[in-house]
C-alpha cells in the first residue's frame, strides 16, 4: 500500500464534491481551457489516413499544410529509429512507402510537443518528456523486435499514455505535486491508487478520456486506459491485451532512473522481460544500450527538453545488483530472542520451509509456536484455514492494534505468475475504503510466501451463522444484502469485480453485526492462474458463481449481483439456490436452471424481497438489476 512509503498529504481533494461521479469529474477536468490538444490538422490528418478511401495524393495535400510538420516526417523517417537504407526526400514518397496506419501514428507523435506550452516548463516536465519520448522510442523498437503487427502504433500510444498526468497536474497543482516532481515514494503501479484516492479518478483514466474527446480508436484508448494493470483489459482483443501489457513493461522500463521507485520491482521486470518479450536479463541490458542513440535522436526532432538522456542499461545492471544483495541481506537476517522459521540462506530454502509451515497451520493450527513473528507483527494465534492458504491474528505493535494476516497456499505460492498476480490484484483491492470492506493495508512477502495485512474484524462470517443454523430475519436479510451491495458498489467504481460472493466471505461485526466484505480480488488472482489452466480445478464455490463465470465468459458487476442473490436466497431458504449430486450438474444447473421459488419454501419472505433476489438472479446478465447501488436501493424498505 502506498501509505507504507510515501510521505504525502492524505487529505482529499477539496474542490471534489462527494457527490462527484467520475463522468462528472472527468467531464470538469477536461472542460480546463489549458487543456493540450495537438494541431487541429494534426487530428484531421490522422483521421484522414484511417479511412480505406483516402488516397497518396488527399494526405500529401494535407500535409503541404504544414511545413514543419512534413520536415519533422522526413527527419524522423532518415534518422536511426527507422533505420532507412536510403533516404526519403518527398512527402509523397514517405506516404507511399509508410502507408496510412504507420504514417498516422508518426503524425500524432510528432504533433504532441505543442502541448508542452500549455504547462509550466520545470523539472517535472523534462521527466514527464523524457519518459514519454524514451518509452516510445523504446515500445517501437521492442514491437519490432517482437514482430507487432504496427510498431509505430506503440511509438504513438506511449507517447499518449501519460497525458492525464499534465491534465491532473493543472486541474489540482499543489496536491499534485508529489507525483509531478516525485517527492512521494510513489512506485508506478500505485500512483492510479493514489490519484483516485486523492482526486476521485487516476491519469491513465483521464489520458483515455482526453484520447476519446480526439476520437480517437479503441486500439489507443483502452491498453492505454489499462497500462498500469494490463491483466484487467477484457480478453477480447488480443491487440489491445498486447498493447496494454507492452506500455505497462516500458512504463516500468522508464523508471529505472528512479533507482527508489524500480528496488522493489526489479524481479517484474526481469520476468516480464524474459516471459512476455523473450529478453533474458543481458539481451535486456543489450536492447537498452543500443536504443538510447535513437532515444536522443527523435528528442531532437520533436524538440522537445529531457535533459540528460538516462543510461538505462546502466541502470538496470545497477539495479540487478542492488536486488540480488538486498536478497542475499534478507536471507542472512533472524531476530534475537524470538521464534522464527530459521530464514535459510537460499530463496528456494526459504520458501518451502515458509510452505512447510503454511501445510503443517493448515493441517494442525496447534503447531503455531508462541512468539512467532511475521514482519513486524507478533501472531497471537490461528483464525482458519481454506483454499487460499491460512488466516493469523497478530498484533501490530507499533500502532498497538491487532491485524488479520493470510499467507498464501503453498501450491499457489510456489508459481512465480500466481504470487505477482495475488500482489498486485490485492494491492488493487487495497484501494477500496468502505465501511463495509475490509481494508486492506498492507501486501508484501514472508520468505517468499506472499502475504496480506488486514483490518482484523472480530465478528463471525456469514458462513459459520449458516452452519451453525442460524435463522435471519426479514430486516436482518435485507440488512446484510444492503450493506454488501453498497461495499460491491464501491469498489465496482473502480472497477474492481470480487469474482467470488458467497457467505465464507461476507464478516458480520460482533456486536454491531455490520457488514464486512473480505477477499477483494484474490479470486481473481487464482481464477486466472489456476481455474483456467487446470482442467476439474475449481477456485471458489460453485453454489455462488454467477452463469458466465461457469462458462469462463468476461465476467461484469452483473456477476457479484448474481452471486450476492444467491447468498440472500440462502439465507432467506436455508438451502443453497442450486444442488446436484455431481460437480457437472451442479455448473449446470446454475447455467441453465432457476432455483425453487423462494416463497415456496419459504412463505414468510415479502413478495418484493423475493422479486428483487429472483432479478439479481437473471442467467442474462443485462437483465439483471443494473447495479449495486441499486440493489441496495431496492432493499431499503425492508431494513427498518
Amino acid at each position: 500500500m502506498i501509505s507504507t512509503r510515501a510521505s504525502i498529504a492524505p487529505s482529499p481533494v477539496e474542490t471534489r464534491s462527494s457527490g462527484d461521479g467520475q463522468e462528472v469529474l472527468l467531464e470538469r477536468i477536461l472542460q480546463n481551457p489549458r487543456i493540450p490538444s495537438p494541431p487541429n490538422l494534426a487530428l484531421q490528418i490522422f483521421q484522414k489516413t484511417g479511412q480505406e478511401d483516402s488516397t497518396i495524393q488527399e494526405i500529401s495535400e494535407l500535409l503541404t499544410h504544414d511545413p514543419g510538420l512534413s520536415a519533422k516526417i522526413l527527419k524522423a523517417l532518415n534518422s536511426a529509429v527507422y533505420g532507412r537504407s536510403h533516404p526519403v526526400t518527398s512527402v509523397r514518397q514517405a506516404v507511399t512507402m509508410m502507408g496510412s496506419r504507420p504514417l498516422r501514428s508518426l503524425i500524432l507523435g510528432l504533433a504532441l510537443p505543442v502541448m508542452q506550452k500549455s504547462v509550466e516548463a520545470d523539472a517535472g516536465l523534462r521527466r514527464f518528456w523524457r519518459k514519454s519520448v524514451a518509452g516510445a522510442v523504446m515500445a517501437r523498437e521492442l514491437a519490432t523486435r517482437c514482430n507487432f503487427p504496427a510498431p509505430d502504433d506503440e511509438l504513438a500510444a506511449c507517447l499518449l499514455r501519460d497525458l492525464g498526468m499534465i491534465l491532473l497536474r493543472q486541474m489540482f497543482q499543489e496536491m499534485y505535486r508529489p507525483i509531478w516532481t516525485v517527492e512521494g515514494e510513489i512506485f508506478a503501479d500505485e500512483q492510479c491508487v493514489w490519484e483516485e484516492r486523492h482526486f476521485g479518478v487516476h491519469h491513465a483514466e483521464v489520458s483515455a478520456a482526453l484520447l476519446e474527446r480526439w476520437r480517437l480508436p479503441m486500439e489507443f484508448v483502452e491498453p492505454i486506459r489499462f497500462h498500469h494493470h494490463p491483466e484487467l483489459v477484457p480478453p477480447v482483443v488480443q491487440l489491445l491485451v498486447d498493447r496494454a501489457y507492452l506500455l505497462d513493461f516500458i512504463t516500468r522500463l522508464t523508471d529505472l532512473e528512479e533507482p527508489r521507485k524500480v528496488a522493489l520491482g526489479m524481479e517484474g521486470i526481469l520476468q516480464r522481460a524474459r516471459e512476455r518479450f523473450g529478453l533474458e536479463r543481458v539481451d535486456l541490458e543489450q536492447f537498452l544500450s543500443a536504443v538510447r542513440p535513437k532515444i536522443e535522436e527523435f528528442t531532437s526532432i520533436l524538440g522537445v527538453d529531457i535533459g540528460a538522456c538516462p543510461d538505462f542499461d546502466e541502470l538496470l545492471a545497477t539495479q540487478c545488483e542492488e536486488m540480488v544483495r538486498l536478497s542475499l541481506e534478507a536471507a542472512s537476517v533472524t531476530t534475537p530472542n524470538r521464534t522464527t522459521t530459521g530464514l535459510p540462506k537460499t530463496v528456494d530454502q526459504s520458501l518451502a520451509a515458509v510452505s512447510n509451515l503454511v501445510q503443517d497451520l493448515l493441517d494442525d493450527p496447534g503447531k503455531l509456536a508462541p512468539g512467532f513473528l511475521i514482519h513486524k507483527y507478533e501472531v497471537m494465534e490461528f483464525i482458519g484455514r481454506g483454499a487460499m492458504g491460512i488466516v493469523l491474528k497478530a498484533l501490530d505493535p507499533g500502532l498497538a492494534r491487532h491485524v488479520a494476516i493470510k499467507l498464501l497456499a503453498p501450491e499457489l505460492a510456489s508459481s512465480e505468475k500466481a504470487r505477482q498476480r495475488f500482489a498486485l490484484e490485492a494491492r488493487y483491492a487495497a484501494a477500496i475504503r468502505h465501511e463495509h470492506v475490509v481494508t486492506i493495508f498492507a501486501v508484501s512477502e514472508f520468505d517468499g510466501i506472499p502475504s496480506l495485512i488486514m483490518e482484523y474484524v472480530r465478528g463471525t462470517s456469514l458462513e459459520d451463522q449458516l452452519e451453525a443454523s442460524k435463522t435471519f430475519s426479514i430486516r436482518e436479510i435485507a440488512q446484510i444484502g444492503r450493506q454488501s451491495a453498497l461495499g460491491l458498489a464501491a469498489a465496482h467504481a473502480l472497477r474492481l469485480i470480487h469474482r467470488d460472493i458467497k457467505p465464507a466471505n461476507i464478516l458480520l461485526e460482533e456486536g454491531t453485526h455490520k457488514v464486512r466484505i473480505t477477499d477483494f480480488g484474490l479470486a481473481r488472482a487464482m481464477d486466472e492462474d489456476f481455474h483456467l489452466s487446470q482442467k476439474g480445478l475449481l477456485i471458489g464455490t460453485p453454489n455462488f458463481m454467477s452463469p458466465e463465470q461457469v462458462d469462463g465468459k468476461t465476467l461484469t458487476p452483473a456477476s457479484d449481483l448474481f452471486g450476492l442473490g444467491s447468498v440472500l436466497y440462502t439465507l432467506c431458504t436455508g438451502e443453497l439456490p442450486f444442488q446436484a449430486e455431481t460437480m457437472s450438474g451442479l455448473l449446470c444447473a446454475v447455467a441453465e436452471r432457476s432455483p425453487t421459488p423462494i416463497r415456496g419454501l419459504n412463505p414468510n419472505i415479502p413478495e418484493g424481497l423475493a422479486e428483487v433476489i429472483e432479478k439479481m438472479h437473471e442467467k442474462d446478465p443485462l437483465k439483471r438489476i443494473p447495479t449495486a447501488t441499486a440493489v441496495a436501493e431496492l432493499l431499503k424498505p425492508w431494513c427498518k
